[in-house]
């Protein structure tokens, strides 16, 4: 499978001048909404990624609310294996809840578009002591960078696709004045 043009096709990749999640700005924004709104499209998207997963011999599959939590399903399904999620509460912490059993089991991170990493960093850090995470896998790595910010845990991404991001005090859009969209609110002018 093309993973590039499918993403296209189906609108995933947009292009302007986007906050991201993160506080970054860039010129490229995922809407990772278009393939988790097929459940389809995002079964036979990670098909082409099991042979990998299945090296990682795990537990359980978790994944972060709320796109994480689509992708947990889907390998969880795929697989066989349990599906839980990382909520986050009023404050935007993660914790495990709902009664799910984790402890001591082996554990596949799963997540959307990865930019900073700061949702796996989050999610990591409660699951220390509490469970191994054998691996983490994403759709859509989108950085340039290639270090190892995961405490040595294998990254295993659908598609690494190169795109900029900018600090907003240092985006060349902003200097152009170029409209900003945010997911929530569409343009700010």
């Amino acid at each position: 499978m093309d993973k590039l043009r499918f993403l296209q096709d189906i609108g995933v990749i947009k292009k302007g001048h986007f906050l991201l999640t993160s506080g970054l700005h860039s010129d490229v924004y995922f809407e990772k909404f278009r393939i988790i709104e097929r459940p389809f499209a995002l079964i036979e998207y990670i098909k082409d990624d099991l042979r990998r997963i299945k090296a990682l011999n795990f537990d359980i599959v978790l994944g972060p609310q709320f796109g994480g939590a689509f992708i947990a399903f889907a390998f969880g399904y795929l697989l066989s294996k349990k599906a839980v999620y990382a909520e986050k509460d009023i404050n935007g912490n993660f914790y495990i809840g709902r009664g799910f059993e984790i402890k001591n089991k082996k554990i596949l991170l799963a997540d959307d578009v990865l930019t900073t990493g700061s949702s796996i960093k989050k999610v990591l850090k409660i699951l220390q002591g509490r469970a191994e995470v054998v691996g983490i896998y994403v759709l859509i790595d989108r950085r340039d960078n290639k270090t190892d910010e995961f405490m040595g845990i294998p990254l295993i991404s659908g598609l690494k696709v190169s795109a900029d991001t900018y600090k907003p005090e240092e985006c060349p859009l902003c200097q152009r004045g170029v409209p900003l969209t945010t997911k929530k609110t569409g343009i700010i002018k």
